[in-house]
């Protein structure tokens, strides 16, 4: 659910904060957080190439690395809270900033790969104000958008339509999954393949049981790093999807938004050395600076 949650946010539930949560849900400023030696930032787990753990129990991905720079800077230890996605992005903040799960009640300091998209924002102002009185949004580090994956000796044409013969893969309740099963007249809905993970999607494209992969492009230039298979990543017109790319940054307690401060001019550093698109090259992924008026 990681995409519909970054992109669609159609389903983003109201947050209601009440009395009994205050008592248990404190943040940390900076200055505490400095003086404890650590920092607990929340990672989507089982996410590549963002954030996962690999075979030997190694906390790896994109976000991993820029957290571990940002712990840095601020000299602390960086520790991993890997959490799984929720049904939407408010549910995510709940658990991760200013609630805390369900059965510890653990917070985490700072949550990586937070979408940050205005226009979605303003599509539905009475919710997201909601959650602004309780979560700082900032420091956004890359423009995401999506992308296609092929088999160049399968696929060679330039739209969709060729996927009204031949199979594409997505990972089911994502907005590549919506939009391949509704655009264009629900022509390409029987040519969809969904998988309950992305890895699980990978493997398809890898075993030949579908000709393309419709995800992120970050996810699918991972794709193109990792699989046998000969590919080629394209990126075909979709007219019904609103919106086409979006920033991704991290949120953190709005009455500890000096932690935000820090880690904003951190960010700028990293992106001006390109220590930014050197982390994101390891991965096989493309940066994509965020416009200033995103």
């Amino acid at each position: 659910m990681r995409v519909l949650t970054a992109v669609s946010s159609l389903r983003l539930a109201a947050v209601a904060l009440g009395v009994a949560v205050a008592s248990f849900a404190q943040a940390r400023p900076l200055d505490d957080i400095v003086k404890s030696g650590y920092i607990d930032v929340a990672v989507y787990d089982d996410f590549a190439p963002f954030s996962w753990k690999d075979a030997d129990g190694r906390y790896r991905g994109i976000d991993i690395d820029i957290a571990g720079e940002l712990a840095k800077s601020i000299g602390v230890e960086m520790r991993v809270m890997m959490r799984q996605a929720g049904e939407d992005l408010d549910g995510d903040l709940r658990a991760n900033i200013w609630r805390g799960d369900l059965v510890g009640r653990k917070m985490a300091d700072v949550m990586m790969h937070v979408p940050q998209d205005r226009g979605l924002q303003e599509m539905q102002p009475g919710e997201v104000e909601k959650r602004n009185d309780l979560v700082h949004f900032c420091c956004k580090y890359h423009l995401q958008t999506f992308a296609e994956i092929v088999d160049p000796d399968e696929i060679d044409g330039k739209t969709f339509a060729q996927f009204v013969y031949k199979k594409i893969g997505v990972e089911v309740d994502t907005v590549p999954d919506f939009f391949l099963t509704s655009a264009f007249g629900g022509q390409l809905m029987n040519s969809v393949v969904r998988s309950v993970t992305f890895a699980k999607t990978m493997q398809s494209f890898e075993e030949g049981k579908v000709a393309a992969v419709m995800a992120t492009k970050a996810q699918v230039e991972w794709m193109a790093r990792n699989v046998t298979r000969k590919t080629k990543v394209v990126q075909y017109p979709t007219p019904d999807i609103i919106r086409k790319d979006w920033p991704i940054g991290l949120a953190v307690r709005t009455d500890s938004r000096d932690v935000g401060y820090a880690f904003e001019l951190e960010l700028e550093k990293l992106a001006a050395s390109g220590r930014l698109k050197e982390i994101m090259a390891d991965y096989g992924v493309t940066y994509t600076p965020v416009p200033v008026n995103d």
